[in-house]
């Protein structure tokens, strides 16, 4: 099976706050996709199960220094939303100083400040 691996989040780019994690997004062929999170599932823990979806699984990689992984397949609407977002992020000082601004602080309702701003700027054209 083949895929693309990419670097998203805060360590993705110079400047931008991070919780001290690494996120990774695999972006796998559509019809690979169950197959690549049946494999997945068996080499890494599976993360936040809650928030599956038949677009998109969740591992944890590594926990001496927190590595996710999001599996999605390519040309789905959560493709569309990693994708998108964080293209959108690397090409706008002021969606960077916004996603900063919200890394900070880092409180109980950080997770659904963090969601609405990816939606947003996913959404945004």
């Amino acid at each position: 099976m083949t895929g693309e691996l990419r670097l998203v989040g805060g360590s993705s780019m110079p400047g931008l706050l991070t919780h001290g994690d690494v996120d990774l997004l695999l972006r796998v062929e559509p019809d690979a996709f169950q197959a690549v999170t049946d494999q997945l599932r068996r080499l890494h823990p599976p993360r936040r199960e809650d928030l599956w979806t038949d677009q998109m699984s969740l591992f944890l990689v590594d926990t001496a220094v927190p590595v996710e992984l999001a599996a999605v397949p390519v040309g789905s609407a959560q493709d569309a939303h990693f994708v998108g977002a964080w293209d959108r992020l690397a090409a706008s000082a002021e969606l960077r100083e916004r996603y900063n601004a919200l890394k900070v602080p880092a409180d109980e309702d950080y997770e659904v400040r963090k969601a609405a701003f990816f939606a947003d700027v996913a959404a945004s054209p």
